[in-house]
């Protein structure tokens, strides 16, 4: 950039116009008068600061614009690709509180007992949890028949306190579990709209999606056929 300054040319056009510019001045000081010179140099700045806070307010408004134009394309495409329906744990934290009851399948309860470097999580569910159970809301937890959950429920136990018969475990069998990753239905038993989500089986996420009305309705279904065949729930969290 300094090489190009310095070129010839540039210096004889830069030097043209100091002499060109010098002789204007010295034409209307002596046309006009160093008073009315002044007058109208202030009038001037007046009009160039009045046009930059114009132009100013129109560019705001034009990148106002542009950056609802955009978000109004993201939210597209997220309705149009269901991402709509991904929650953090935060959001599903808020959702277990105001929720009447719980139906957990989990292969280790891990959410529930606390922070664990699995999926990136913290003890923003645990919280929750142990919230809820303070309030005597029911849960009822589907897991497999395995030493891993058997020693879960025991921790279960000792990080708990709750009401007899406010929490049921529903042990399943092993090869009759087909559950790879944690699901959450919210009240199942209650007259409020029944939700449900699924954790991402995913180590590097800790993300939740929402299943749509018919795999909902499904998973209910599951549940539930599950509880009449071992007997649920009607036993205070003990193993069946």
């Amino acid at each position: 950039m300094n090489e190009k300054l310095k070129h010839p040319w540039i210096i004889t056009t830069l030097t043209v116009c100091a002499f060109v510019s010098a002789f204007f001045l010295d034409y209307l000081q002596n046309a006009v008068g160093a008073t009315h010179m002044l007058f109208g140099a202030l009038y001037a700045v007046i009009i160039v600061a009045i046009a930059m806070v114009i132009f100013s307010i129109f560019s705001r408004l034009e990148v106002k614009q542009e950056y609802t134009k955009q978000v109004d394309i993201l939210k597209g495409f997220i309705e149009a690709n269901g991402l709509g329906q991904i929650i953090n744990e935060h959001q599903l934290q808020g959702i277990e509180k105001s929720a009447e009851s719980i139906w957990v399948f989990t292969l280790d309860m891990s959410n529930d007992l606390g922070a664990s470097v699995k999926n990136k999580q913290t003890n923003v569910i645990f919280e929750a949890v142990k919230s809820n159970l303070k309030e005597g809301k029911r849960y009822t937890y589907f897991v497999p028949d395995t030493p891993k959950v058997h020693g879960a429920i025991e921790e279960y136990h000792d990080k708990h306190t709750f009401e007899k018969h406010q929490v049921s475990f529903c042990v399943v069998p092993f090869d009759e579990f087909h559950f790879i990753s944690e699901l959450v239905i919210y009240d199942a038993e209650s007259t409020k709209e029944t939700q449900a989500f699924e954790w991402f089986p995913s180590d590097n996420l800790n993300y939740y999606f929402k299943l749509d009305d018919d795999h909902r309705r499904n998973i209910v279904g599951v549940s539930k056929r599950l509880l009449r065949k071992y007997n649920m729930p009607v036993i205070e969290s003990e193993i069946v």
